[in-house]
Order: C-alpha cells, then structure tokens, then sequence
C-alpha cells in the first residue's frame, strides 16, 4: 500500500540552520522539497569529486582476496586513477599500434627510415595500392613492384626520380617496421598485465573506498539541503514530506531545538513522494518494478499484489517448461546466499517463478521440450489433457485478459465511487465481456451468447453517460477507437500462448536434430549432452527474454491502461546518511 505522506514547513533560526539540517538528516524521514533549486560553486565541486570517487569504486576488483592495504581511502582514489590514466594510455597506443599493422602489413616487413634516407638522395619509393577490380596502371621509367594482393586490392611499390603521378591510393609510411611494432605491442601487453595486478591488489580496499563514496554522496545531500532552504533575514525555512507515523517524531525535535513546524495535507499540485509498504510476501515483486524503474504516483493505486500475482502466472505460462523450472529452482536455492546477500527480495521471487513454471509445465506435460515417449510416466500422470489443445489454451489467455482487465475496471469505479467517472469503468467491464465473447466466436467459433451484444450496448450507454456528464467531449469522438482497443487488448493475452508455444517448439526441434532417432556410443552421448546443455541454455535465454518483453507488458501497459495507472510516482527519498 501507499503510505500516506503529510506535507510539512519548517522554519528555523538562520544561525541555526546547520544545526538543524543535521538534526533532520539524523531523524531521516524527511523527503525534502527544494525552495531554491540548489547551486553553487561548492555543490559542483562535490558532485565531481562524487563522480571522482564513483568511478574509482566501480573500477575495483569485486573479488577480494586478503587483507586491506592499509592505504586511506583518499590515497586508493588516487591510485585507482592512476591506474586508470595508465590503462587508457597504453591501449590507445595499442589500439593505435594494431590499425597500424593491419594497414601496413599487406606491404611485408620494411623500414620506414630507409625510404626516407633515400627520398633525401633524390630516389622515391612509394607505395600504393589499387582495389580488387582495378588493374596495377603501367609506369614508364620507373620501377614497380608488386608486394601481394587480396580481396581488398593488390599491393605495389613504385621507385623512381624526382615526383611523379600514380592513379591509385598511395600508403602514409609509418613510424616504424612491423618488427617494431610487434615489440612495443608485446611490451604494452606487459605494462597492461602488470598495472592490472596492481589495481587487483585493491580488490580488498573496497568497502573503506565505498564508505568514501557514502561521506561524499551524504556531502552533496547535505549541500543541497543547505542551498535549497529559504531565507527571510533571520529566518531560514524548509518544506518536505514524510510519512504520517513520523509527524510525532518530527514536532518532539521541534520542541527540543526551537523549531517552527506547520503540518498540513498534501495539495493537489504537490510533488508528493510515494512509499510502499508491503507485507513480505508482496514486497518479493519489488526487484522487478526497480528494474523496470517504475513507480505509482501518491495519487494512484499500488498494484503490487495484483502484479505478483499475474506476473507469476505469465511467467509460467511463457516458459511453460516444467525441466526449466526446475532448472531455475535448482540454480535458486544454490544460489541463495549470494541472491540474499546482494537482493534478498529476489530469492522469495525467482522460487514462486520457479515453482509456477514447474505446476505449468507439468499441467501441460512439458518436460524438457521432450516428446511424450521419452519423459517417465510418473511425469506424464499430472498432464491435464485439456490443456494439451491449442484451441483450449487460446480460449484460456482470452478469458485471463478479460479477467485481467476487469480488475482493472472494477478497481477503478471503486477508487472513482463519488465521480461520474465510475459509470465509465463500469461500461467498460460490460464492454470487455462483450468483446471476451465476441472473439471467442470469431477466433475459436465458440457460440455467441444472445446476451453478449445487450451486455456491450448497456456498456457503450454507461460509458457514453460516463463522458457526457464530464463533458469531455474529445473522448465522445474517440469512443468507436476505444472499443476497438479493448477487443485488441483481449486478443493481445494470447501472446502467453503463442510464447509458451515457440518455447517448446524450439526446444523441441532441437531435441530432434541433437537426439534424433537415439544417441550411439558414448562418444555420441558427451557430444548430444554438450550439444543439448548449449541448445536449451539458449532456449531459456529467448523464453526470459519473452518474460521481460510480454509477461511485463501485460501488466504495466494493458492492465495499467485500464486502471488508468500512469506510473508517474517519485520515489520517496529522506534526507538522510547513506548506508553502504
């Protein structure tokens, strides 16, 4: 659910005003909302040393063996970007190095040096070259030699007296021979290896250089908060939000260091933060709202269970293998520590994901992509044959979207209960239904209920009521598009059906060109095992990546459209220390 905020002003001493900002950054429940856009040569200064720092972390070993260097985090900064110069340096010249030998190479080994003591004596020699279809142009009183040719062109050197003309593109000499060239390529090599060992040695400093990045991420903050507070001579004030909870909080340390606070509602203009609080066992669906980087506005609805929920649902219906379920349950729990360690609401998520592709892949008897004749029949028994008709599976993704968007509709006319606009979401579930109905009929040949067109008409008359009574009449004009979009949204859920079903049939063909009519010898059974781990390891990578692109969608377009959610939220945000 939404947490619900209070806007608060808080008004301050300007002698005090460092003080105070460092008693708020301790509470840490105030998200403030700059008065001042903050400037100035000193937050500048901060967000480059920031940057500075950033950098240097990021450039760290994530692997450390033994023990810290002892060295301040300042001074490891600094040797991390000499490292860094160094690296730069060397494989700009490497990469230098290596055009170079490619450019020069079709002409063989010189020396630079000699072409050019004999240029000073009067004799030239250059060197050209002409493309795969042109022919090497005839010199009279001049030598050419031909040094190779491929498919880029034939290579030539002409010697001669004095300047001359040569129809074809002439070669700039390098600096020095091929055999040089390699020398200082191997040397760089050396210089990279070696200044790569030093910045392993680092791999242990990077906790004391992520505390630095912390106290420089809190000085920006702290900055900020500084330069973005209003000033009225002796008076300094600020304006934030923060959780309901936290007023109490708030107005005990008003008391105790002479603040000014006045606490109001939230306007209907103000950038509110969101928070989101979850019981656990919805906060598991977080990770992928970060990932996606999407957020509810205060003003709209948290989806969090509805999401989990059918996103659950959709993955195991995309991947709909119940081998690869097991796969990702396996890879889950020996994986743990490091998924707790570094994302604890992740474990939780990829186990349901796992457990929901294993129950659909076993309902539908997919195992591997392998045909029924070689899965074991205590693996066939759960197989619902039902499910094993396409017809029957479509017919099930249309009823899942009807269903899908009903909850939409029917959670919008609650949140809407004291509008009008109520009357729309209400049309809107009858048209949804209607549609459900109509391309059953036209997709499956299901039979049309003689109710369904009623059921669309009183729909159309809600809806139309709907946008008559809120005058909005650019909607009126677009109703006939609208309705049409809501039957396209239905049909649109059949792309569960249709993703499950190349999962498989990839899967499946690959199963056929590796196994064929059975694997002999032993020899064939370590290639068909590699051969196999290969084929399905990318048939997973395509079905996650069908996940990501249609099992989200789903709920963040559809499913969002209808309950009109646009994800406009702002994370809420205290102004406090940053934990590391």
């Amino acid at each position: 659910m939404i947490v619900r905020m209070k806007k608060l002003t808080l008004l301050c001493m300007a002698s005090e005003q460092e003080a105070t900002l460092s008693a708020l950054r301790d509470l840490g429940v105030i998200h403030l909302a700059h008065i001042e856009e903050p400037r100035g040569a000193d937050i500048e200064q901060a967000r480059t040393h920031l940057a500075h720092v950033h950098r240097a972390m990021d450039s760290i070993p994530k692997h450390p063996h033994g023990e810290p260097s002892g060295r301040s985090a300042d001074e490891v900064v600094e040797d991390i970007w000499s490292f860094l110069h160094v690296k730069k340096e060397l494989t700009e010249r490497s990469d230098f190095l290596k055009q170079e030998r490619l450019r020069v190479g079709p002409y063989g080994s010189f020396d630079p040096g000699s072409i050019k003591a004999l240029a000073e004596k009067g004799i030239h020699v250059r060197l050209f070259q002409v493309g795969p279809k042109q022919d090497v142009p005839v010199l009279e009183d001049k030598v050419l030699t031909v040094l190779g040719s491929d498919k880029n062109g034939t290579y030539f050197a002409v010697i001669g007296e004095g300047d001359f003309e040569v129809e074809a593109t002439e070669l700039r000499l390098p600096e020095m021979p091929l055999a040089d060239m390699d020398t200082e390529l191997e040397t760089i090599q050396n210089a990279l290896d070696e200044n790569h060992e030093k910045l392993e040695k680092h791999a242990c400093d990077y906790r004391v250089v992520a505390e630095f990045f912390n106290e420089a991420h809190d000085n920006i903050t702290y900055l900020e908060a500084r330069a973005g507070m209003g000033k009225e001579k002796h008076v300094a004030y600020l304006r934030g939000f923060c959780p309901e909870e936290s007023i109490e909080s708030i107005q005990q340390s008003a008391a105790a260091n002479g603040w000014a606070v006045l606490v109001d509602d939230p306007g209907v203009d103000d950038p509110v933060p969101t928070l989101i609080r979850n019981p656990k066992w919805v906060s598991m669906i977080r990770p992928v709202f970060d990932f996606m980087g999407i957020l509810p506005g205060y003003k709209e609805v948290d989806i969090s269970a509805c999401f989990l929920f059918f996103f659950s649902l959709f993955f195991g219906m995309i991947v709909g293998d119940a081998g690869y379920g097991l796969i990702f349950l396996v890879g889950t729990l020996f994986a743990r520590k490091a998924i707790m360690k570094s994302a604890p609401a992740m474990f939780p998520l990829m186990l349901v994901m796992s457990v929901c592709t294993i129950v659909w892949g076993a309902l539908t008897g997919c195992w591997f992509s392998l045909s029924e004749s070689f899965i074991p029949a205590v693996l066939i028994a759960p197989k619902v044959a039902w499910l094993t008709d396409n017809n029957n599976i479509m017919f099930l993704c249309f009823t899942i979207g009807a269903v899908h968007l009903t909850i939409a509709h029917g959670w919008g006319a609650i949140q809407k209960i004291n509008s009008s606009k109520a009357l729309g979401d209400l049309g809107w579930i009858c048209v949804t239904w209607m549609m459900y109905f109509v391309i059953n009929w036209m997709v499956l040949k299901h039979d049309l209920p003689a109710p369904a067109l009623v059921l669309g008409c009183v729909g159309v008359v809600l809806i139309a009521s709907s946008i008559i009574i809120s005058k909005e009449w650019s909607s009126l004009v677009m109703l006939a598009l609208d309705l049409i979009s809501a039957g396209v949204d239905i049909v649109s859920y059949v792309r569960l059906f249709a993703v499950g079903l190349a999962t498989y049939a990839v899967g499946n063909a690959f199963n056929g060109m590796i196994i064929g009519d059975g694997i002999h010898g032993i020899l064939g059974g370590l290639l068909a095992a590699v051969f196999l781990f290969l084929a399905h390891a990318l048939n997973i990578v395509m079905a996650a990546m069908g996940v990501l692109v249609h099992g989200i969608r789903l709920n963040t377009l559809e499913f969002s459209g209808h309950l009109g959610l646009e994800w406009s939220g702002q994370k809420y945000t205290p102004f406090r220390k940053k934990r590391g």
